[in-house]
């Protein structure tokens, strides 16, 4: 089975997304994880489901996205995958968080690019990867047919 865990997070009030199997295994979309109480928030839960986190990807760069990347790549060892079209916003990061004075630790930067039609694995899971720009040039979705779901960023707002 296929589980989603939804937090909101800093005062963009974004939403973070832990997507995990039966077997652990557990992936982190748009980490916006901004302080000690929301970087324990994302801690303990995936300590207390004995997840194992695989991989950090952006649904779009855009700074209340982006602001957990330090603190999952120095917790877990990764680096944020996004689509290359959004790196500009990554560069440009601490530059924005001045600009709205959000406090901000500079993100790591990606070393994987993820585009259209990527196929991302969880497990026996399969996410296809749809490029959506409009919201950032960069803005990626992630479809999962087998659950008839998608992580979606920002595109498509409740």
């Amino acid at each position: 089975m296929l589980y989603l865990k939804t937090f909101t997070f800093n005062a963009f009030q974004e939403n973070t997304y832990l997507v995990y199997d039966d077997k652990g295994e557990a992936i982190i979309f748009d980490p916006g994880n901004s302080n000690n109480t929301e970087n324990s928030l994302v801690k303990n839960f995936i300590e207390e489901k004995k997840l194992c986190l695989s991989r950090l990807i952006l649904t779009h760069a855009h700074l209340d996205h982006v602001l957990g990347n330090r603190f999952i790549s120095d917790n877990y060892g990764l680096l944020p995958e996004v689509n290359e079209n959004d790196l500009f916003l990554i560069e440009g990061m601490m530059q924005t968080a001045n600009m709205y004075g959000v406090p901000a630790e500079e993100s790591p930067m990606p070393e994987k690019f993820i585009h259209e039609g990527d196929k991302i694995k969880l497990g026996e899971y399969t996410f296809d990867c749809l490029h959506t720009p409009g919201h950032s040039p960069g803005s990626i979705c992630f479809y999962n047919a087998q659950n008839k779901f998608a992580i979606v960023g920002d595109v498509l707002f409740y």
